[in-house]
């Protein structure tokens, strides 16, 4: 608790360089001592931002087989409590505060008593906390887009993708944290690359279905008639941008085509991407040294 002030004091020396208010820049979250227990210094640590005016969240994390129960009903009852009590405190706080849900779980491996979000667990949770969205009649907020892949895999890509698609079906919103691997701990610029293909693909996927010019698509049918193609005309050169998906680095080439051109693969193409803007990347100050100097000075007050 004795670190809140310092805190707001490096926000606001923010907010003194850049002209924007405290309450634009500040923002505090703790989490809940799962299970369902709120513990002494998140609470001392509200009631002094409260004092301020500032607003601090709690969020919680359950972890499936470890601070709630294995089953899937389990995870889902404690879960559940846990955002209502949440909810209710938020509330007392800021009367305005929206009652929403949130799918977001941990799985726990038991061989090894390591947390685990690339598991199938999380995803049927998804589903679960779609149909208490349902119920309730409020927005759901479901975990994707994490792996516990180390490095460049299909797990990382088929967790990832998986988790995606999952929310945006139940919940309507599908992330994928990009670059991130062994759930948060390894960032990788050339999985960076990877999952920003991932996701291109599944914006696509999910984008509005367009069926508004059947006049002309007719007529393109009609004029190539039977036996005709569409590979030349000038319905294809006008319209093949816009309908069909342009591959960064997948694969876009039969396989003799892709052997007579150095066989590189969508990771290979990804690293060499990464390699070439970290070459010529030049970085820039986001601070000036002015205000590096008074953040320095309050980190170095705070530690004495």
């Amino acid at each position: 608790t004795g670190l809140c002030e310092p805190l707001v004091e490096l926000c606001e020396a923010r907010g003194a360089q850049t002209g924007r208010q405290l309450e634009d820049l500040f923002s505090a979250v703790g989490y809940l001592v799962s299970p369902l227990k709120l513990a002494r210094p998140e609470c001392e640590q509200m009631l002094w931002f409260a004092e301020r005016d500032l607003p601090m969240y709690i969020g919680h994390l359950p972890s499936q087989g470890g601070t709630a129960p294995v089953t899937l009903g389990g995870i889902a009852v404690l879960t559940l409590a846990e955002q209502l009590f949440l909810f209710l405190l938020h509330k007392a706080f800021r009367p305005d505060t929206p009652w929403h849900l949130s799918s977001s779980i941990v799985t726990v491996d038991m061989r090894q008593g390591a947390p685990c979000y690339g598991r199938p667990e999380q995803q049927r949770l998804s589903f679960v906390f779609a149909e208490l969205g349902r119920f309730y009649g409020c927005a759901v907020n479901c975990g994707s887009g994490l792996t516990d892949a180390k490095a460049l895999s299909f797990e990382a890509g088929a967790q990832k993708a998986t988790s995606a698609v999952t929310a945006a079906l139940t919940c309507g919103l599908g992330t994928i944290q990009a670059g991130l691997l062994g759930l948060d701990e390894i960032c990788s610029p050339v999985q960076l690359l990877l999952d920003n293909e991932l996701a291109r693909t599944l914006e696509a996927q999910f984008a509005e279905l367009g069926l508004d010019d059947l006049d002309e698509v007719v007529a393109e049918i009609a004029e190539a008639g039977p036996g005709g193609g569409h590979l030349m005309t000038e319905y294809t050169v006008m319209n093949f941008r816009e309908a069909l998906w342009e591959p960064h680095l997948w694969s876009r080439q039969l396989t003799s085509a892709w052997l007579s051109t150095g066989s590189r693969t969508d990771a290979e193409q990804a690293r060499d991407k990464a390699l070439a803007f970290e070459h010529a990347f030049e970085p820039e100050p986001l601070i000036s040294e002015a205000e590096e100097r008074e953040l320095v000075a309050i980190i170095k007050k705070a530690g004495r």
